[in-house]
């Protein structure tokens, strides 16, 4: 029972996960960018991340869409953690933990380090 239901998240969790989390995300992206072009603000261009927030309005929601967008493989791999935990397999659990991890403290390192416009 349980081996099926784990393969069920492997697979539709999984499908589930990248549809709406990339739906949900882009759909930020765009509602940002409709309210720039109807405030007529001009683009946020090369902006780092953290001051995309910080100027609020419709740039902040196009940053919001864009991390979210970073944090959908994160969300996919914690998915496929559940699954494998779920069949057992102990090893694919770690590594999509530790690979979780790894994109985390990429993209804490890259807002860290992004230098100021």
């Amino acid at each position: 029972m349980s081996e099926k239901r784990g393969a069920g998240i492997l697979s539709d969790g999984i499908a589930r996960t990248l549809r709406l989390g990339t739906i949900i995300t882009i759909a930020f992206v765009a509602v940002g960018y409709v309210l720039a072009l109807a405030g007529g603000e001009p683009g946020p261009g090369p902006l780092p991340m953290l001051e995309l927030f910080a100027g609020g309005g419709a740039s902040a929601v196009i940053g919001i869409g864009l991390l979210g967008l970073t944090f959908v493989p994160v969300a996919v791999l914690g998915v496929a953690a559940v699954g494998f935990r779920m069949r057992g397999e102990h090893r694919m659990l770690t590594i999509s933990v530790l690979v979780a991890v790894l994109l985390l403290a990429t993209l804490v390192t890259a807002i860290a380090l992004a230098p100021p416009s």
